[in-house]
């Protein structure tokens, strides 16, 4: 009978785990603790020590479960398109910026880099509530534009924002033709800093200029920090001018605007620890 019961907590237990669920691990212990006791009343000695090592592993098993269910899913996937020349991977400042503010609120935010990463699925979004698309610049508006097709085809229904500094380039009525024209009506441009927190429903959060990025970059897969790293990057500081030279792209005809020294520290001593530990002899 004793033999018949662990047989029977071990099936619950194998049960409950294909279900991720981590108490299957509890019910292994249980029947460690059953089988301990039938070899140990035969005086199979060595066997009832296999037992014990058994329940030390569970118990560890059950923990390591417990950390892992705990984490908080993906709020935010905030994407970078490959450039339309080709894959050239950098650290993506602008995306960082967004990062570091809803990071400020709690969200938990993934960054996908396709000059690192070739394709994308369902899979990379982890079923984040909201999928962001940056554009450093004009020519990765097409680019932008058909990862969002694709993920629409993939079968993602999150709702898309797209943000970067061209995005303030075009119009609003501008924007609004382009995504019809790509069936994309129910996706949002980010066109200024302040109307981040307001599409995405979040209350004063904190500008660009108050905060640290140094949570984002700690954020960040290893396999980017060691791509990122390994050559140069760049560092925000300011933004803004009081000229209006036409071929430039500067947020322009406004005075230069600084970082918060306060935030700023932190920011260079993370990114000088990556550096040490990514660069190799560079």
């Amino acid at each position: 009978k004793a033999g018949f019961m662990t047989g029977l907590i071990f099936l619950v237990g194998i049960w409950l785990l294909a279900r991720n669920y981590p108490s299957g691990y509890i019910f292994f212990i249980v029947m460690n603790i059953g089988a301990f006791g039938l070899v140990y009343y035969q005086e199979l000695y060595l066997l009832a020590v296999l037992q014990v090592l058994s329940i030390l592993f569970s118990l560890d098993a059950f923990f390591q479960a417990i950390k892992t269910k705990k984490t908080k899913p993906v709020d935010v996937v905030l994407i970078q398109p490959k450039a339309r020349w080709g894959k050239h991977p950098y650290l993506p400042t602008g995306l960082l910026a967004v990062a570091a503010r809803l990071m400020y609120f709690g969200k938990v935010v993934k960054i996908i880099d396709l000059n690192v990463q070739d394709e994308i699925s369902l899979e990379d979004l982890e079923n984040a509530e909201w999928v962001g698309i940056g554009m450093l610049g004009a020519p990765y508006i097409p680019q932008a534009l058909k990862l969002a097709i694709l993920l629409r085809h993939l079968g993602a229904e999150q709702p898309i924002f797209f943000g970067g500094p061209v995005a303030g380039k075009i119009s609003e009525q501008g924007w609004q033709r382009l995504l019809k024209k790509h069936s994309l009506v129910n996706a949002l441009v980010i066109r200024k800093e302040e109307e981040l927190g307001s599409n995405l429903g979040i209350k004063n959060l904190p500008s660009i200029f108050d905060i640290s990025m140094a949570p984002a970059i700690k954020a960040l897969s290893p396999k980017l920090l060691e791509v990122y790293f390994r050559k140069e990057f760049c560092i925000f500081t300011s933004d803004g001018c009081i000229y209006n030279c036409t071929f430039c792209s500067a947020n322009k005809g406004m005075k230069e605007r600084f970082r918060n020294l306060d935030a700023f520290p932190e920011e260079i001593r993370t990114i000088a620890s990556m550096v040490r530990r990514y660069s190799g002899k560079n």
